[in-house]
C-alpha cells in the first residue's frame, strides 16, 4: 500500500532545524530546495510576483551556470536587465540600480576557481552598500563561501539578502533577510529524508583552507606550470594551475594513478565540449589555459610527490614533442 501524501509540516522541521544550524533569529527566511535552480526560480519569482512595478534587475557579469535560465522569465512583460557595459565600470552601472530595481543577480565564488566576485566578496562592497540604501534585494549563489562564512562561525546576511547556499547538486538552502516576505510555491509539496540537515554540518567542519601551502606550491611550480589566479581575493581551499603546452586530462589520470586524490582537469572545457561555460564565466581563460588547466584540492597538495609528477609531465611531453612520423 502506498499513501501519496507529504505533510508541509515535514519540510518546516527541516527548514527549522536548519535556521538553528545557519544561526539565524526567527524572522530570518531558511528554506531548502531540490538544487540551486529550484531555489533561484521561487526566489525571483516570488520577488516579480510581490513588487510587479519593478520590473528593472540588475545582473553581474559571471553570475555562474546557475542563473542562464532565468533570463527568458526576466525579460517576460516588458521586464529589462541592467548590466555593466563591456567599456563601463561596475562603479557606473551601479548608479543606473535605482528604487524601480527589483533584485540583483550575482554569484559570490566562481565555481571551478574558488576565486570571490571582488563586487561582493563578504557583502561588504560598496555596490552591496549602494543596493542596500537603495532598498533593492541581493540574491546570490554561494557556492563554497558560505561554509568559510559557517566554519569561522557566522553567515553574513543583511536585511534585504537572499543567498542561496548551493549544498550538492541536488540540495540548496536559500537564506534570507527579514525583508524578504515571498510565499513558497511548490518547495513545501518536496520530500526531504531529514539528514539533509546532516549533510550541511558535515561540510562545514569538513571544511579546510591553507593559504600558505597555497601560495607556496604555487610560487614554487616546475616550468611551464604557471597559477592561474592573480587575485588573492579566493577560497584557499584549491590551487589553480597550467601548463599551456599540455593537455590535463592526461595529467590527472598519472596522478590519480600515483594514489593522489581531489584533483580536477579542465581539458572538456578547452575543448569547447562545454559550451555552458562560455556563457557565464567571464573573462574566460583561452581554450589553450583551460586544456592545461588543474585543480588541485588540499589532500593532493599536501603530496609529496606531486611537484615531481608534474615536472616529470612536462618532461613527457617535450619528449613526445620530438617524435617524427616517417
Amino acid at each position: 500500500m502506498r499513501i501519496d501524501f507529504s505533510p508541509a509540516e515535514s519540510w518546516q522541521a527541516l527548514n527549522s532545524e536548519l535556521r538553528r544550524i545557519l544561526g539565524l533569529p526567527d524572522n530570518h527566511v531558511v528554506r531548502i530546495y531540490p538544487g540551486v535552480a529550484a531555489a533561484l526560480f521561487e526566489a525571483t519569482l516570488g520577488l516579480q510576483q510581490f513588487f510587479p512595478h519593478k520590473k528593472k534587475y540588475g545582473r553581474l557579469p559571471g553570475t555562474g551556470p546557475t542563473c542562464e535560465f532565468l533570463l527568458p522569465h526576466l525579460l517576460r512583460d516588458e521586464g529589462q536587465i541592467l548590466a555593466p557595459g563591456p567599456a563601463g565600470t561596475v562603479f557606473e552601472w551601479q548608479q543606473t540600480l535605482t528604487g524601480e530595481c527589483n533584485f540583483v543577480l550575482s554569484t559570490e565564488d566562481n565555481p571551478v576557481t574558488g576565486a570571490l566576485d571582488p563586487n561582493w566578496s563578504g557583502n561588504s562592497s560598496e555596490l552591496a552598500d549602494h543596493i542596500l540604501k537603495a532598498k533593492i534585494f541581493s540574491i546570490s549563489v554561494s557556492h563554497n563561501l558560505w561554509r568559510r562564512e559557517l566554519k569561522a562561525g557566522a553567515l553574513q546576511l543583511n536585511p534585504y539578502s537572499v543567498r542561496v547556499l548551493s549544498v550538492s547538486p541536488h540540495v540548496a538552502v536559500l537564506a534570507a533577510g527579514p525583508r524578504f516576505r515571498c510565499l513558497p510555491f511548490f518547495a513545501e509539496e518536496t520530500q526531504w529524508t531529514g539528514a539533509e540537515s546532516q549533510v550541511l554540518q558535515a561540510l562545514v567542519s569538513s571544511y579546510q583552507e591553507d593559504a600558505a601551502l597555497i601560495e607556496s606550491f604555487e610560487s614554487q611550480l616546475p616550468a611551464p606550470w604557471q597559477p592561474l589566479l592573480a587575485t588573492k581575493k579566493r577560497l584557499n581551499d584549491r590551487a589553480v594551475i597550467f601548463n599551456p603546452e599540455i593537455n590535463a586530462a592526461a595529467v590527472v589520470d598519472e596522478l590519480m594513478q600515483q594514489g593522489l586524490v581531489d584533483v580536477l582537469s579542465l581539458a572538456a572545457c578547452g575543448w569547447n565540449t562545454r559550451p555552458d561555460f562560455l556563457k557565464w564565466w567571464q573573462p574566460l581563460p583561452n581554450p589553450e589555459i583551460l586544456r592545461g588547466s588543474l585543480v588541485l584540492g588540499l589532500p593532493a597538495l599536501q603530496s609529496q610527490a606531486l611537484r615531481p609528477l608534474l615536472a616529470a609531465s612536462s618532461n613527457q611531453f617535450a619528449i613526445r614533442k620530438q617524435w617524427q612520423v616517417t
